[in-house]
This record gives C-alpha cells, sequence and structure tokens, in this order.
C-alpha cells in the first residue's frame, strides 16, 4: 500500500517516563518503578515506546494520501538508537541496532479501521505511559473519520507501547457519533496529581452533567486498562452556550499545587475571545466552570516553556495583532508579573 506525505501536523508531547524497560500486555514490569508524571514546560519531551531508555520521536501527516484516499493521513515513527544510520519499515522498534522508521495509518500493520478520505489521522498526537507499564503509548487523533453513519465525527486510537515498540490499536470515542464534531483528545496530563497521565476530551455539546446544564468537556483519569477503559472521569467547562467550545488548550502545574491545571483559548457565539484556567486538584482533578487568568484579549495560540527558569511552566499567549504576551506561572496562579 502507497502512502504520500503531506504537511507535517504539531506533534504534542506531553508527559516524561524515563525507564528502564516495559512489560507486555498492560500493567508495570516486576522490579520496575512507576516513572513520575511531567510535562514538557519543565523538561523536554521524551517519548519511549520501546522501554530501552532511548528517545523516539513521532510526526503526524494528516494531509498524507493512502492509496487514492486523499488526506486519510498517517504517522511517522521513528525509534532511537546510537546508530546514525536508519532502518526504515522494519521490525518495529527492536532488532538491528539502527535507527528504525516507521509509517503507520489505518488498516495497516495491525491497526483498526480503514484509511478513508478526510479522516486526518495524525491530526493531533499525544503521548505519555498511559497503562502504567514503563513504556510510552501513543494517541492519535483522527478528527475527520466517519463512523455510525455520522460524516466528521472524529475518533481517536492508542497504540500502546511494549518492548517490541507499538503494538495495537484501541479506538477511543466519546460513545456517540455527532456529524461533523470532530472529536480529539485535545490535552495529556497529571490533573489529580496521582502519578498517572489523564486524557482531556470533548464532550457532546449540551451534555449534563448534574446540575450542570451545559457542561462541555470531561476528563479521562489514568491508569487505562488496554480495553481503553479508564480509572474514572468528570466533567468541566464554561456554563455559558451550546456553542462554546475550547481551543489550543495546554496542560501544566501553572499554581504550583502539584496538579496540572489546564489553559485555553475560550471561543463562544460572536463574543469576544478570552483566556480559560482549569485548575487540578488531589481531591476533585480537573473540574468546575473555570476562572479568568486575566490574560489579553483576542488570543490566537499557547504554548508553554519555563521562561525565567523557576521551575515553573509559563504560558506564552499569541494576540491576534499584537505579538505576545507571557503570563508566568507562580504559587497562586498565572501573573503576567514575574514572581
Amino acid at each position: 500500500m502507497r502512502a504520500t506525505a503531506g504537511i507535517l501536523a504539531v506533534v504534542v508531547v506531553l508527559t516524561v517516563g524515563t525507564t528502564a524497560g516495559c512489560a507486555d500486555g498492560g500493567g508495570p514490569p516486576s522490579g520496575v518503578p512507576r516513572p513520575k508524571v511531567t510535562t514538557s514546560a519543565l523538561a523536554p519531551g521524551f517519548a519511549d515506546f520501546n522501554g530501552d531508555g532511548v528517545r523516539d520521536t513521532v510526526k503526524g501527516h494528516p494531509d498524507a494520501t493512502v492509496e487514492d484516499a486523499q488526506e486519510a493521513g498517517t504517522v511517522t515513527v521513528t525509534y532511537g538508537s546510537s546508530s546514525k544510520k536508519t532502518d526504515k519499515d522494519s521490525n518495529n522498534g527492536s532488532g538491528s541496532g539502527r535507527r528504525q522508521q516507521w509509517t503507520l495509518w489505518e488498516g495497516h500493520n495491525g491497526l483498526p479501521e480503514q484509511a478513508e478520505p478526510d479522516d486526518r489521522f495524525g491530526a493531533g498526537i499525544l503521548t505519555g505511559d498511559l497503562d502504567g507499564d514503563g513504556c510510552t503509548d501513543l494517541v492519535v487523533n483522527a478528527p475527520g473519520e466517519s463512523w455510525d453513519r455520522q460524516r466528521g465525527a472524529g475518533r481517536s486510537m492508542i497504540l500502546w507501547g511494549s518492548r517490541h515498540g507499538l503494538r495495537g490499536g484501541t479506538l477511543m470515542d466519546r460513545g456517540s457519533a455527532a456529524a461533523y464534531n470532530g472529536f480529539a483528545f485535545m490535552a495529556i496530563g497529571d490533573f489529580n496529581a496521582d502519578g498517572h497521565p489523564d486524557l482531556v476530551s470533548p464532550a457532546v455539546a449540551g451534555e449534563s452533567a448534574g446540575s450542570h446544564p451545559r457542561i462541555y468537556d470531561r476528563v479521562l483519569y489514568g491508569p487505562f486498562e488496554r480495553s481503553g477503559r479508564a480509572a474514572g472521569s468528570s466533567h468541566f467547562g464554561p456554563r455559558i452556550s451550546d456553542t462554546a467550545w475550547l481551543d489550543t488548550p495546554v496542560a501544566g502545574d501553572f499554581n504550583d499545587d502539584g496538579a496540572d491545571d489546564l489553559v485555553a483559548i475560550l471561543n463562544y457565539d460572536n463574543e469576544q475571545k478570552r483566556l480559560i484556567m482549569f485548575n487540578g486538584s488531589r481531591t476533585q482533578g480537573l473540574s468546575g466552570s473555570g476562572t479568568d487568568p486575566s490574560g489579553p484579549g483576542y488570543p490566537e495560540s499557547l504554548t508553554t516553556s519555563d521562561l525565567d527558569d523557576d521551575g515553573h511552566p509559563d504560558v506564552v499567549v499569541t494576540i491576534e495583532g499584537d505579538g505576545h504576551q507571557v503570563l508566568y506561572g507562580q504559587r497562586g496562579g498565572l501573573s503576567s508579573h514575574k514572581p
């Protein structure tokens, strides 16, 4: 099967797991401590899909053509090695001692589903040790995938790390398809500070949760089973309107309480875009309707980095037509003033 690459997706590597090897089939290997979850705001992204202690890299190509399916999408995984030579599509992460590069797509190399036009497999990528076995797992979004007779409903797939590299693929979705809703996991972080990475996903607009009539997003708490089942979940989001949504969320412990928080751009109706922050906690995880971190108006995009080298992640906000602004992470929350 032929695949033609297109524009690269943004690769989001948000968890770090330094391992001494990993088990196959889920669950931690004997004698190997569980890696602590941290974010790229404090350390370079490190993915180790085969548990050999060498950094692996991944790139999404959502515009790639697979056979005649335009924008079906592919993902390229390169397994790290001390060798400068690269074997392509060979051994999938174990064997020759050379760097091994694999190009993956739906319905190929053991992955479920079938590559179809406009799936955009690889449009978003997240990494983390979701099942706690010591190997990094890979979450790949396909926001254009159609299923249950709903076009563009969107799905995500978890590829599980193992000592032999990435294996299998578990489909993840919201449980019911909604046309042109573009389901995709948006962020990864440890929002309840239990050492396991958690996944943030959008909920169907208007989905209710308890006394909140309009809750738009949810967090799935790790560890995850190979079936995709999470240890728990909770809802959160702005109670504004059925047309509200969150853009470009970033995760990190911005208020220095030990639990990761989520900062995003809030869009709703025709109102001015603004920043919104959801605090994580050890007792409630990610919850509530969010607070305004007093950021600039008309934000366009967000990135995180420890700009002042104080050990706390900061948020860089790109502002429409006006450069950027930095919000500094510190005890008590984000501020435009350095601590």
